[in-house]
C-alpha cells in the first residue's frame, strides 16, 4: 500500500533498538552487561550482495538467510512482534567497532524475518572507515582502538506484520555494492591486502544501537 506524508521523513516516534553480542538480540533496552563479537574480514572472499544496486529491492525482495551463515556475517534479531512496527526514512547504525587493520568498510543491512525464517532485506547502508568524521579528511584507523561509526541506511517506508521479526546484519563487505577494501593505506586500486579482525561492542559503555522514525500508517 501506498504511504503518504506532508514531510519526509514525517513526524513520528524515534525507535531504537540495541544490539547484544551476548544473546545476538536486538532489543528496545541497552544491554547492561558488555559484550563483543568478532569476524575475520578477507577481502578476497566479500560477501555478496543478491540484488543489484541498478534493481528495487521491494520489486525483487532478496532473502539473506544462507548468507547470514557466513562466519563474516553477524546478525542480532529482536523477538517477533506483537504490534506491527513502520520504519520510515533513513535507519542509523550507531556502531562502537575496532578494526585490526588501518582502513576497513561497515555495511549494515536491515531484514524482516518471516515466521517460516526468511531474511528480507529492507534497506542498506556502508561507511568507508577513514571517512567516517570527514569526506575531505581521511583518517586511517588505530588497529585495535575502538570508535563509534555513525552510518545511515538508504531511504525506505516498511511496515513489519505482528509475528515478523527484525534484523540487523553487519559485515565489512558487499560485492557488487562496494569494492572489496584491502585493509592497508594502499587503497582500492592496490594488490597489497590482509584479512582484518572486526570487533563489534554493544551494551554497557558501548551500547551500538539503531534508530529510525515509526510513524501511524495513514
Amino acid at each position: 500500500a501506498w504511504h503518504t506524508a506532508e514531510t519526509f521523513p514525517p513526524a513520528g516516534t524515534t525507535r531504537e533498538f540495541y544490539l547484544d553480542a551476548q544473546t545476538n538480540g536486538l532489543q528496545p533496552k541497552a544491554p547492561q552487561a558488555a559484550g563483543q563479537v568478532q569476524y575475520q574480514h578477507d577481502p578476497q572472499n566479500p560477501v555478496p550482495k543478491l540484488i543489484s544496486v541498478t534493481n528495487n529491492e521491494f520489486e525483487f525482495p532478496a532473502d539473506y538467510a544462507q548468507v547470514e551463515q557466513r562466519p563474516d556475517v553477524v546478525s542480532f534479531t529482536s523477538a517477533a512482534l506483537t504490534t506491527p512496527l513502520r520504519i520510515t526514512g533513513q535507519v542509523q547504525l550507531d556502531l562502537f567497532a575496532s578494526s585490526s587493520a588501518v582502513d576497513c568498510d561497515w555495511d549494515v543491512r536491515i531484514l524482516d524475518v518471516t515466521p517460516d525464517g526468511k531474511s528480507i532485506s529492507i534497506v542498506e547502508g556502508c561507511m568507508n572507515a577513514k571517512f567516517r568524521d570527514s569526506l575531505r579528511n581521511p583518517k586511517l584507523l588505530v588497529p585495535g582502538k575502538i570508535y563509534t561509526f555513525t552510518l545511515k541506511t538508504q531511504k525506505t517506508s516498511y511496515q513489519l506484520p505482528v509475528g515478523h521479526k527484525l534484523r540487523v546484519d553487519i559485515q565489512s563487505s558487499a560485492a557488487g555494492f562496494i569494492f572489496p577494501n584491502g585493509g592497508t593505506a594502499a587503497g582500492f586500486d592496490s594488490d597489497e591486502q590482509v584479512v582484518a579482525t572486526q570487533t563489534v561492542y554493544t551494551g554497557g559503555k558501548q551500547p551500538t544501537r539503531i534508530q529510525f522514525i515509526s510513524d501511524a500508517a495513514n
